[in-house]
């Protein structure tokens, strides 16, 4: 699935829509961002979809 930003299939606020990924429901979140060439990979048991993504955002600042 694409990036879906401003929902809740969002991987990021950062990332563009053709960034693509999955989520998962225990906590784990992959996304693949072809314009910052670049991925990130959340393994975690902490199922809070906001924490991931505000995790996400920082990890995407970190690339720009």
């Amino acid at each position: 699935k694409l990036n879906h930003v401003g929902g809740n299939r969002a991987f990021s606020e950062l990332l563009s829509p053709q960034a693509f990924g999955h989520g998962g429901a225990t906590g784990t979140m992959l996304w693949i961002a072809p314009e910052l060439d670049g991925f990130c990979v959340l393994l975690t048991t902490f199922n809070r979809w906001d924490y991931l993504l505000r995790i996400s955002n920082a990890v995407v600042a970190a690339f720009v």
